[in-house]
Formats: structure tokens, sequence, C-alpha cells
């Protein structure tokens, strides 16, 4: 569980260093871009979205 976090915490720091934003909405990732993203970014957020969602999920429970 701990590596998972870490994944999505780096993931989500290159994802803002690329002009990335993320918000987790109605279950799913929103991604919203100021330029064309790298296609491996892409392709990392895809494949590790369950992650970045616990991750941004997790950050805006006020219960934590």
């Amino acid at each position: 569980m701990e590596y998972d976090a870490l994944i999505a915490a780096d993931l989500i720091r290159r994802a803002a260093d690329a002009g990335v934003s993320m918000t987790h909405c109605n279950g799913g990732l929103q991604l919203r871009a100021v330029r064309q993203p790298p296609t491996e970014l892409l392709a990392e957020l895809s494949a590790h979205k369950i992650e970045i969602i616990a991750a941004l999920s997790a950050a805006n429970d006020p219960m934590l």
C-alpha cells in the first residue's frame, strides 16, 4: 500500500511539472493540461489511475 502511495505521489508531481492538473470527480480521474503532456506520462497516469484516485481522495479526506 505504501508503495502505491509513493507511485501516485511521484506521478502527481510529474504531472504537475508537465502542466497537468488532476481532480477526482464522480469516481474518475479528470486531467487538464496547459499543453500536450508527453505520451509516456499519459500512459503511466492511465496505468496507475486507481492509485492516483486513492491518493487524491486521501488528500481531500477531512477525517485524515
